[in-house]
C-alpha cells in the first residue's frame, strides 16, 4: 500500500451518491451517519475524508441540507461523512467516550471501504460540533491532518499536555455569539497557537485576506483565525447582505492548480465558511 493510500484502494463495488441512515455498532450500541461519496468516485485515486459533526438538537442529515455548504467546492476531492449523536445536547468528550469510539471506528471502517489519503483526514464542526472538532484534534492530532471548528470551546485538556500528535487549525467565530461568547474562540486560538508554537504577529491569510494566519508555526501546522459579523450561526451566503465582511478564496484544485474565487454581495454581507474551510483544508497534500 502506497503511503498515501488506504486499505480500500483498489476495492471495486464501493457505494456512492449520498449514502442516508448508515450504520455502525460501537461500544454495543448502534450509531447512525449519512455517507457522501463523489459519483466520480474511483478505487484507484485516494480522497480526502472530512468529518463534520453538527450541533446541538440537529441531526447529521439536517446539518448536511441545512447548515453545512461544505461539499460543492471540493469538487469530488473528498469523501463527506456527517455522524448522528446519541442526545440533542450533542457529543460526549470524556476520555474513551462512545463518540471518540464512534470516530476511531468510523476511521477505520471507512479507510478499509474506500480509497483514502490516510494523510488528509479533517474535521469541521458548527456549536457543539465544534467542541468536538476541538477536543478530537487534542486526542487525535496523530489521525487528523487539520480542524475547523466553527464557534466552540478549547479542547477540555487544558493546557493541553495530553494532546496526542499536532494538527493545524482553522477556527472561525461570530464576534455577536452569545451562546459561546467569542471570547471562548479566542481562547481556543490561544490553544492552537500554543500547541503548534506559533507567534502572536499575524499576516494576511492568502487563501482569504479577510482572515489572518499567525508566523512562526510550527512547520506544516499553520493556525488561522477568522470572525465574523453574526452571532451563533454557521456563516454563508444564505445569510444575505447585512454590511458585514466579503470574502474572495484562492481553492486549490485536484489537478495541483488553483482557482481564485470572488464572493461578491454588493459590498454587503457575504461569508460562507464552507469555502474558507476547503481553501484551508485542501492545502494540505
Amino acid at each position: 500500500m502506497d503511503a498515501g493510500a488506504s486499505p480500500g484502494c483498489g476495492k471495486a463495488g464501493a457505494a456512492t451518491g449520498v449514502l442516508t441512515s448508515q450504520t455502525i455498532a460501537v461500544a454495543g450500541q448502534t450509531r447512525t451517519y449519512v455517507l457522501s461519496v463523489p459519483v466520480g468516485y474511483d478505487a484507484s485515486t485516494p480522497l480526502a475524508l472530512v468529518f463534520a459533526w453538527h450541533g446541538a438538537n440537529v441531526k447529521g442529515s439536517l446539518a448536511r441540507d441545512k447548515i453545512f455548504n461544505l461539499e460543492a467546492d471540493s469538487r469530488g476531492a473528498a469523501i463527506f461523512v456527517y455522524p448522528d449523536g446519541l442526545t440533542a445536547g450533542g457529543w460526549e468528550q470524556a476520555s474513551r467516550s462512545v463518540d471518540f469510539q464512534l470516530f476511531a471506528a468510523l476511521v477505520d471502517t471507512l479507510l478499509s471501504s474506500y480509497c483514502i489519503d490516510p494523510n488528509r483526514i479533517f474535521s469541521t464542526g458548527h456549536g457543539a460540533g465544534a467542541v468536538m472538532t476541538n477536543d478530537l484534534g487534542c486526542q487525535y492530532g496523530n489521525v487528523l491532518r487539520a480542524i475547523a471548528p466553527v464557534e466552540g470551546t478549547p479542547p477540555s485538556t487544558g493546557e493541553g499536555a495530553g494532546c496526542t500528535g499536532k494538527t493545524a487549525a482553522l477556527i472561525i467565530h461570530g464576534e455577536n455569539d452569545s451562546t459561546i461568547p467569542l471570547s471562548e474562540g479566542q481562547a481556543t486560538r490561544d490553544f492552537w497557537l500554543a500547541q503548534n508554537a506559533c507567534a502572536t504577529q499575524t499576516t494576511a491569510w492568502v487563501s482569504e485576506p479577510a482572515c489572518v494566519g499567525y508566523q512562526g508555526c510550527q512547520p506544516d501546522l499553520p493556525v488561522v483565525w477568522c470572525v465574523h459579523d453574526e452571532g451563533h450561526a454557521w456563516p454563508n451566503l444564505a445569510s444575505g447582505c447585512d454590511g458585514g465582511i466579503c470574502y474572495s478564496a484562492i481553492l486549490l484544485l485536484p489537478d495541483g492548480g488553483s482557482e481564485m474565487q470572488i464572493i461578491d454581495c454588493n459590498g454587503g454581507y457575504c461569508y460562507d465558511a464552507g469555502r474558507v474551510i476547503w481553501a484551508f483544508f485542501s492545502t494540505f497534500r
